[in-house]
């Protein structure tokens, strides 16, 4: 076994292997929740506070709320079980008030917070920006507490069942750090390769991007030519049956015939 660099080294197999830094390892686990509240607040401290327009009881403070909805989903409890760490983060100076916990829930619900989350998102990859050049896209689904009638026809059988309902999250991220440079969620009929253009368009305007890399269902003209205008290069496989034909799109022919010689 010959050994490349510290942490690197090849098995009898010709595979790399990497060993684990055990002292970084535990730092990052024990400190986690003492760097997440750090970093989170150092975000939501961004946020203008909003001007109390009028008389009556003042709003609650939309840094300091976005703050707990984001303190709630990390800690994966619910409201009411979160609002001991809230507390925790009150005495700690992280926020000037403690909400309520239905608070959290009715704002978790407001439609106008997307574009301050999309903000932070934006604001905690420019750090990185300089290090990020390759970039990876895809979508996952997260389940509902509603249910939707779905038709069976396995069996030629017409039978209506209850499935639960789920919502599309669709993620740009950096192939070196791991970090989200832009997210959109969408309901669970919205295909993957339609919101490619956002978040190719959406990490562009923060990182110079080299590489994109996708699965074969992001697979498209259209898609190809978008990567192609950032400067960048698309390492997305084709369909079966894939025709080169470049129809106005040359990276689609260049890459065509590069995977094809590669294979």
């Amino acid at each position: 076994m010959s050994i490349t660099t510290p942490n690197e080294t090849i098995n009898e197999e010709g595979n790399k292997t990497y060993s684990q830094d055990w002292n970084a390892y535990n730092q990052a686990q024990t400190q986690e929740k003492i760097l997440f509240l750090e970093l989170l607040h150092d975000l939501t401290s961004q946020i203008p506070r909003q001007q109390q327009n009028g008389r009556g009881r003042p709003s609650i403070d939309i840094g300091d709320m976005i703050f707990c909805c984001c303190l709630k989903i990390y800690l994966d409890f619910s409201s009411r079980r979160t609002e001991s760490d809230v507390r925790f983060a009150y005495n700690l100076g992280y926020i000037d008030h403690v909400p309520h916990f239905n608070s959290i829930l009715n704002y978790l619900n407001k439609p106008e917070l997307k574009s301050y989350f999309s903000q932070l998102i934006h604001l905690s990859a420019l750090p990185l920006k300089d290090f990020e050049k390759t970039f990876a896209v895809d979508a996952t689904g997260f389940s509902t507490s509603m249910f939707g009638r779905w038709l069976d026809l396995r069996h030629d059988n017409r039978n209506v069942i209850k499935k639960r309902k789920y919502v599309k999250c669709h993620i740009m991220s950096g192939t070196r750090t791991n970090i989200v440079t832009h997210v959109e969620i969408t309901d669970q009929l919205v295909h993957d390769s339609v919101m490619f253009p956002d978040l190719v368009d959406h990490t562009a305007e923060l990182f110079t991007m080299q590489e994109v890399c996708a699965d074969k269902g992001y697979a498209s003209r259209k898609n190809f030519q978008i990567i192609s205008q950032h400067g960048a290069v698309p390492f997305i496989p084709f369909r079966k049956g894939t025709r080169g034909l470049a129809k106005g799109v040359p990276m689609w022919r260049t890459m065509y015939l590069f995977l094809q010689r590669s294979s």
